[in-house]
């Protein structure tokens, strides 16, 4: 949220390193994703993430620095990888992780796969016979290109950002699918709810499209607990492009004769990179757009400015209360 320029540079840099690849490198990167690296637990790491939608922790890890240190690929590519087939996927969290394994988030200490660590660590089943294991042997670091230096914004962490007027409705986002938990929605009352998920085209969904199931599952179950709650039937948009989204909000919110439609401000990220073409749409049909955070949000983020053990003496400090 402080330095959202961190996703608006991975984003560029990895349409353009996806780009530049030569015809060697791009076979490779279809080998590594497909489990065909000849590195044998790299390869059941790859093949249970496109079968289950799912990797442990630990894998991922490892997998990102055989990717970037061993294969000598662009860490942009192997977070497009984990985020077109992790089911679970978080833009900060994947983003921030393959950068600290590239040496970029902590400048200058980059995370290695280590033989021993994968055999101390990891089922042996992974391992299988340890077919080229002995690739790890002896690693150096990739030289990964320096970044520009990323500004430091102060974000708006405003409780409600725009004025509620006439018929409103509730728009829930994939970035929060409680609603109804939150103080500021849970007393409200609403003309129309709908739940939208923007689903991966299907060049990149995984062959049998765990990643899109669990997302449309999330949203029915989040239009099911709003139905409880606020008494009014859901609408489900799915969309596979910001402007289709925007443009299927616009003639739902249309249709229901809204004047404003109220949502959870969405984080740095995708759907965040979508509000203003969705803004857009929305007052072209004269309906007002109104972002609202929640106030646990409000009052914890201007903590987050470095690591977690700050954050949390910053909120202590303010709270005076002790988290275990």
């Amino acid at each position: 949220e402080r330095h959202p320029e961190v996703w608006t540079h991975y984003v560029r840099t990895r349409d353009e390193e996806g780009a530049a690849l030569s015809l060697e490198q791009r076979h490779r990167v279809e080998q590594i994703e497909a489990g065909e690296s000849g590195c044998e637990p790299m390869d059941n790491f790859a093949r249970e993430l496109v079968e289950t939608g799912y990797l442990h922790n630990h894998a991922r890890m490892w997998f990102a620095a055989y990717w970037i240190h061993t294969e000598r690929l662009p860490w942009q590519l192997g977070a497009d990888f984990f985020d077109r087939h992790l089911i679970c996927s978080c833009p900060a969290s994947n983003t921030l992780s393959w950068r600290w394994v590239a040496g970029l988030h902590t400048q200058g200490k980059s995370y290695l796969a280590r033989r021993s660590n994968l055999e101390k660590y990891s089922d042996p089943a992974y391992l299988g016979a340890e077919v080229g294991m002995d690739r790890l042997k002896d690693v150096a670091p990739a030289i990964v290109p320096n970044e520009p230096p990323f500004s430091t914004i102060d974000p708006d962490f405003q409780l409600e950002i725009g004025e509620v007027r006439g018929k409103v409705g509730l728009w829930i986002t994939e970035d929060d699918l409680s609603p109804e938990t939150s103080k500021e929605l849970r007393e409200a009352t609403f003309d129309a709810i709908c739940t939208s998920v923007v689903s991966a085209p299907p060049q990149s969904e995984n062959s049998n499209g765990l990643r899109r199931a669990y997302r449309l599952s999330g949203a029915k179950d989040a239009a099911e607990r709003a139905k409880a709650h606020w008494g009014v039937e859901a609408a489900n948009i799915e969309a596979s492009a910001a402007k289709e989204l925007a443009n299927q909000l616009g003639e739902w919110a249309k249709a229901a004769q809204l004047k404003t439609v109220v949502t959870l401000k969405p984080f740095v990220g995708p759907m965040n990179e979508a509000l203003s073409e969705i803004r857009a749409r929305l007052q072209s049909e004269g309906i007002d757009l109104v972002l609202l955070r929640r106030p646990e949000d409000a009052e914890l983020l201007p903590y987050a400015t470095a690591g977690f053990f700050k954050f949390w003496q910053g909120v202590k400090a303010s709270s005076g209360r002790d988290f275990h």
